[in-house]
């Protein structure tokens, strides 16, 4: 006998019901994964068709709205750092002299 063929004999219906649900579990990925490949081809193949060059998109227009959010001040009440609690004052630990020391 084989180890597949000992395991199968030698398992109750539990050991029996996890291994068909792994093997049904591990069918279904790869069926996933070959079918979105599929459909990824599908719509790699088909947009190159259709692809135009977009006269209005220059670098510039791309890079505008960024950079004005990168320059936007922040207002007061939304600011994480004038919300955040205020740091524990510093406090002056007493020496302690160690019995050992």
């Amino acid at each position: 006998m084989t180890g597949f063929e000992t395991f199968w004999e030698q398992g109750d219906a539990i050991t029996r019901g996890v291994a068909l649900l792994l093997l049904l579990m591990s069918v279904s990925a790869w069926v996933l994964i070959l079918w979105k490949g599929r459909v990824l081809t599908d719509i790699a193949s088909s947009s190159v068709a259709t692809v135009r060059p977009m006269a209005s998109v220059s670098a510039q227009n791309c890079a505008s709205p960024s950079m004005a959010a990168a320059a936007a001040q922040p207002k007061p009440s939304t600011s994480f750092m004038s919300n955040r609690p205020r740091a524990w004052p510093a406090r002056k630990r007493a020496a302690r002299k160690l019995p050992w020391a």
